[in-house]
């Protein structure tokens, strides 16, 4: 009984260390695995990144049968505002280049580098055409500062330089700063449909408040706090849309406790 003890002992003992190298073993395996992901990994990324391999994938591709796959048509779409010319020194390929060597990536981030760009989409189409998409900028108002103007977006990007002529009905916006709280003001003014369209400029005073200006020559002075209840006021207790019977300065600046209003001669 005794050694039938002793063997059944030995026995799940030496299965025990058999267990014990197999995980050795394994975890062995595991970590030689994932060092050698994270190693290529890392040299994936930076074949990705590094110039000199992009220059070696490029050469290769010149001398081989895929240089054989020429550009033979890029097609860009009808532009507003970006010139053609402008697209296609961006982009840094041309027609009879390999289409595999073209640079996509750099292309879209270069054509994104211009101001007038929103979205930028490039894709190859076939084995010789390369189809350029580009969403533009839409101008929303001409921002004034220091003599010189600006076309903005809704956010108050700026566009490209420009001279008050060529507003074409949008809102001047003028003062230090005031296209960089353009979006502020408009998301409150949006909202009064009465008199919203009829707002032909906007000064933004000491980078605090906001001075308005109607067609009609009407002058608002907004408070710097409260602007919400100040417009509230417009609406109840001023007939802006359908123009007061004179030209006036309502200044909006001390309420709710005082409104003062100073006919304009």
């Amino acid at each position: 009984m005794k050694k039938k003890r002793q063997h059944l002992y030995k026995k799940y003992s030496s299965a025990s260390k058999k267990n014990k190298k197999t995980k050795i073993f394994y975890l062995k395996y595991l970590i030689v695995f994932f060092g050698a992901l994270s190693f290529l990994s890392f040299m994936l990324y930076y074949a990705l990144n590094c110039d000199i391999l992009k220059k070696i994938s490029t050469q290769f591709y010149s001398k081989t049968i895929f240089n054989q796959f020429t550009i033979k048509h890029i097609v860009i779409p009808d532009l507003i505002h970006i010139p053609q010319n402008v697209v296609m020194d961006s982009i840094g390929f041309n027609v009879g280049d390999s289409i595999f060597s073209a640079d996509i990536v750099f292309a879209q981030n270069a054509l994104k580098a211009i101001p007038w760009a929103s979205a930028v989409a490039i894709k190859r189409v076939g084995l010789d055409t390369i189809e350029i998409s580009i969403d533009e900028e839409v101008p929303e108002a001409i921002f004034s500062y220091l003599g010189k103007n600006w076309f903005v977006n809704k956010d108050g990007k700026i566009l490209q330089e420009c001279h008050l002529g060529q507003s074409d009905g949008l809102i001047n916006i003028a003062g230090e700063d005031a296209n960089l709280y353009y979006i502020d003001i408009m998301r409150l003014l949006i909202h009064h449909e009465k008199w919203y369209h009829k707002i032909i400029k906007m000064e933004f005073i000491d980078k605090r408040r906001w001075d308005i200006v109607f067609n009609n020559n009407i002058v608002v002075k907004l408070p710097a706090t409260n602007v919400e209840d100040a417009l509230k006021i417009i609406d109840e207790h001023f007939n802006i849309k359908n123009s007061l019977k004179y030209q006036c300065i309502i200044d909006l600046r001390l309420i709710p406790d005082k409104i003062y209003i100073k006919e304009m001669k």
